[in-house]
């Protein structure tokens, strides 16, 4: 079914050859070790994965990290401290997106300007938004001078650690700490070998990413905005953000985008009766 394909819980099988589609992903890293060590412990399958491990793998890290995160890979909480920044990031972006159009359209609507207008701020601002979004997105940090051997320099995740100045007893036993348990061992191996630590995704994708949630956050209220008739299109309008702002935020999210647009529209119409 077209639904389990895309439900996060990986199914047996499944994992491993996620592990491994991820090894081939980090290749030229010492996370290609990292993964395959994983993906060795996990049980096979000979049925062919699912599509979603196909395109997760295939995209990376970065553009699946929601699902990847809720799929329960073991080991792969390894990415989140560099991915949860770069969602919060875009998730931020998308709920900013929603609730200017909805302010900004109820402003309007009360100072009595036409639903054209209404609909002509809302198009701008989801056009030059997503360009300051773009253009917001912090730069790449310069990468560290970092002397530790590659990982073709080695042979496994031992021979990783041991390359990078670990002693034989506690390679071994930091590499057994992973096989008993991927979601527990990966911390202390960061702290042994620093350059397991993945780093933040290019500048190019995270702006990427940050237009996309602006544009997934403005576009339905534009929309609505544009194609119904008033008073019907800002009504409309204003719910999508609110639902939009509710399902990233929370309810009081929501809660407080209706109060925001009730007293823009209130502050409007009193100027516009002045």
């Amino acid at each position: 079914m077209l639904i389990d394909s895309f439900t996060p819980q990986l199914r047996a099988g499944d994992a491993a050859a996620l592990a491994y589609r991820l090894s081939d992903g980090e290749a030229g890293t010492p996370r290609q070790w990292y993964w395959l060590e994983i993906a060795a412990r996990l049980p096979a399958s000979s049925a062919p994965p699912r599509r979603i491990v196909d395109l997760a793998a295939r995209v990376g890290p970065m553009w699946s990290w929601p699902w990847l995160e809720r799929c329960g890979l073991p080991g792969i909480a390894l990415y989140g401290a560099a991915q949860a920044p770069v969602w919060q990031g875009a998730r931020d972006s998308s709920t900013a997106a929603a609730l200017y159009v909805a302010v900004i359209s109820a402003l309007l609507a009360g100072f009595g300007l036409l639903p054209a207008t209404q609909t002509f701020a809302a198009w701008l601002l989801l056009l030059f938004g997503a360009l300051y979004a773009a253009w917001r997105t912090p730069k790449d940090t310069p990468a560290s001078d970092d002397t530790s051997p590659g990982p073709e320099e080695c042979t496994g995740l031992t021979g990783l650690l041991l390359a990078s100045g670990c002693v034989p007893a506690r390679a071994l036993a930091l590499v057994a700490d992973l096989h008993a348990s991927p979601d527990t061992g990966w911390p202390a191996l960061i702290d042994a070998c620093p350059a397991l630590r993945p780093t933040a995704p290019p500048r190019r994708q995270r702006a990427g990413l940050r237009v996309l949630a602006w544009i997934a956050g403005a576009l339905p209220a534009t929309a609505l905005l544009a194609l119904l008739p008033a008073p019907w299109g800002l009504v409309t309008s204003v719910l999508a953000s609110t639902l939009w702002i509710g399902l990233l935020a929370g309810p009081r999210a929501a809660l407080v985008t209706i109060g925001c647009t009730v007293l823009v529209y209130g502050l409007g119409t009193a100027v516009h009766l002045l």
